[in-house]
């Protein structure tokens, strides 16, 4: 069984833009069984992912990806 989750974060489109090349090498390398897709529509960052493990690797790895997203935020925070 396959899951999907579909994230999508709306903010200013220079931290979209921030966020999407900060998890761009997260993104390579990836186990067979797991596929993450972002795109950007304007200001909004989408992410899908799709987990042919189990639930809970997929949790994980959302988890993954709003920690990195949350750093990233963090770090753009602190450096204005």
């Amino acid at each position: 069984m396959v899951h999907i989750a579909e994230l999508t974060i709306c903010l200013d489109e220079k931290l979209t833009n921030v966020i999407y090349k900060s998890l761009l090498p997260d993104n390579v390398d990836l186990p067979e069984s797991l596929s993450i897709h972002m795109a950007i529509y304007g200001s909004c960052l989408n992410i899908k992912v799709e987990c042919g493990r189990s639930l809970a690797s997929l949790l994980n790895t959302l988890d993954d990806i709003l920690s990195s997203i949350q750093i990233a935020v963090k770090s753009i925070g602190s450096s204005r």
